[in-house]
């Protein structure tokens, strides 16, 4: 003979903590924030020595685009007003 007992018991499931990945700027993004065309921007930004990475993003149609992050986003731009523009 089998005997079986099934308890159900309600517990409030707490979400995982939320990790957010970091904003994402696109050239095309940081283009608009230089006032640059994106082609004059990338160039600006590679002689800078920065090297973008590639990622989709919604604001690239879910496209391959080239973005920074935050951090580099600010450098980039303390760069651009030290040299006297935006």
């Amino acid at each position: 003979m089998i005997s079986l007992t099934i308890g159900i018991t309600a517990q409030a499931a707490t979400p995982p903590p939320s990790i957010s990945a970091p904003k994402l700027t696109t050239m095309k993004e940081l283009a608009e924030r230089l006032k640059m065309d994106r082609s004059a921007a990338r160039r600006y930004v590679m002689r800078l020595g920065y090297e973008p990475k590639r990622a989709r993003t919604a604001s690239s149609g879910f496209q391959t685009a080239l973005v920074f992050d935050q951090d580099q986003v600010r450098q980039i731009v303390e760069a651009r007003q030290k040299d006297g523009y935006c």
